[in-house]
């Protein structure tokens, strides 16, 4: 929120990044789902600008242990949405 980027007439074809935090991201299986969790974001609902299924670590690990729950995929197909399944 400090800078406001310049606007370009290059982003009209592709639009300007909307994070400020590096891109790369490691992939955790959780039953039967990959999800995309941020290597340098250490803020706990941060994900930043990775790809989707994203989900902080920290965030998984809360829920996990505080909540006895994970997210898991309700089919094979993304659009199709995801449930909290418990864990026993």
């Amino acid at each position: 929120h400090l800078s406001n980027p310049v606007f370009k007439k290059e982003y009209l074809i592709e639009p300007h990044e909307n994070t400020r935090f590096d891109k790369s991201y490691e992939i955790i299986e959780v039953g039967n789902l990959k999800i995309n969790s941020p290597l340098n974001i250490n803020y706990f609902w941060g994900v930043g600008d990775v790809d989707l299924p994203a989900l902080n670590k920290y965030q998984l690990e809360f829920f996990k242990k505080n909540y006895n729950i994970i997210p898991q995929q309700r089919t094979d197909d993304l659009k199709d949405g995801f449930y909290s399944k418990e864990l026993k």
